[in-house]
């Protein structure tokens, strides 16, 4: 079966934060991390101290064409006052694939 290539927006406590030392999944990043059917492709955020913690795959990308075309999913993990901000950027750059 194919890897689903996933593109993570946001590393706040739910996109990364809640579980960093702990055995139990409870981010969106230790659950794409831990599923064999995932590929991790890319991570944005704006906290580089956060960005730096994650070395196994494309930090800081940018929601750019060269990126959305190699992600089959994207998972918004950002507060809810600026999701309206990245899912108009998401779908004004064309993307129409898998969007959680």
């Amino acid at each position: 079966m194919k890897k689903i290539r996933t593109l993570l927006i946001g590393l706040g406590n739910i996109g990364y934060g809640y579980d960093k030392n702990s055995n139990y999944i409870q981010t969106h990043y230790k659950a794409i991390r831990n599923n064999k059917n995932f590929k991790l492709i890319g991570v944005i955020d704006k906290n580089k101290k956060k960005l730096n913690k994650i070395e196994d795959c494309y930090t800081n990308a940018k929601l750019e064409k060269k990126i959305l075309e190699n992600t089959d999913l994207i998972v918004l993990s950002v507060p809810t006052d600026i999701q309206y901000k990245y899912v108009k950027k998401i779908l004004n750059s064309g993307f129409k694939k898998n969007f959680l």
